[in-house]
This record gives C-alpha cells, sequence and structure tokens, in this order.
C-alpha cells in the first residue's frame, strides 16, 4: 500500500476519530486499525471519520477497488446522499437512514394496528 495514502489515514484518524487515543482505539482495545490494509479498515473510521474528506475517502476507495475481486464501492444514500458502504448488494440507503426509515414503517404498522383494534370494540 502507498505510505502516503496510510500516513494521510493515520493522520485523519489522529485529529478527527473520538476513539482515538495515542495510536490505539479506545472503543475496540487494541491498535488503532485506521490506515487502508488487506484485511479491511476499521468501521468507525469508514463510517464516521473518512466521509469527512471526501478526497481521502475516494483514495481509498480506489486502493479497495484495486485491491479486492469483488470490487468494494462506496454507494450513495438515497435519502442523505452521503456515501457509505453498503452491507449487501442492493442496499440504497446509510446505515443512519435505514434504522430511520424502519422505526418510521414500524410506527405507522403499530398505529394502524391500533386504529384497527380500537374500530372493532
Amino acid at each position: 500500500m502507498k505510505t502516503k495514502l496510510r500516513r494521510a489515514c493515520q493522520t485523519q484518524a489522529r485529529n478527527e476519530c473520538a476513539n482515538y487515543y495515542a495510536g490505539f482505539c479506545v472503543h475496540a482495545d487494541k491498535p488503532c486499525e485506521a490506515a487502508p490494509k488487506a484485511g479491511g479498515i476499521c468501521r468507525w473510521f469508514r463510517e464516521a471519520v473518512l466521509p469527512a474528506n471526501l478526497d481521502l475517502m475516494k483514495e481509498v476507495s480506489q486502493f479497495f477497488e484495486s485491491m479486492t475481486a469483488e470490487k468494494r464501492k462506496w454507494n450513495l444514500c438515497a435519502d442523505c446522499n452521503r456515501p457509505f458502504f453498503p452491507e449487501k448488494q442492493r442496499q440504497i440507503f446509510c446505515p443512519e437512514c435505514k434504522k430511520r426509515r424502519r422505526q418510521e414503517q414500524t410506527r405507522k404498522a403499530v398505529r394502524d394496528l391500533r386504529q384497527r383494534v380500537k374500530e372493532d370494540m
């Protein structure tokens, strides 16, 4: 991997990541994995820190595309238009929007159910 990209990711983690402290990830209690490598990249860094620097995110994406056979790609969320790594092939919403939409659907279903039960009484 390019040393320049690794250093840029480490600098981004050091300056922006809330879980970074002295080279370690406070959340995972292990050395920081912000720099991309063959095994992957820290999920927190990928989803929360990296979108703050779109140029670096593009470079990391190109690195993974050149390195993996499956061609991991970024998607843009259909709601908030933020970039994210899809968990499944057909995923179109980022994790935050996905959670919010699921809650809205559940609220609507429960509201309708309560309305039908109320009308039957």
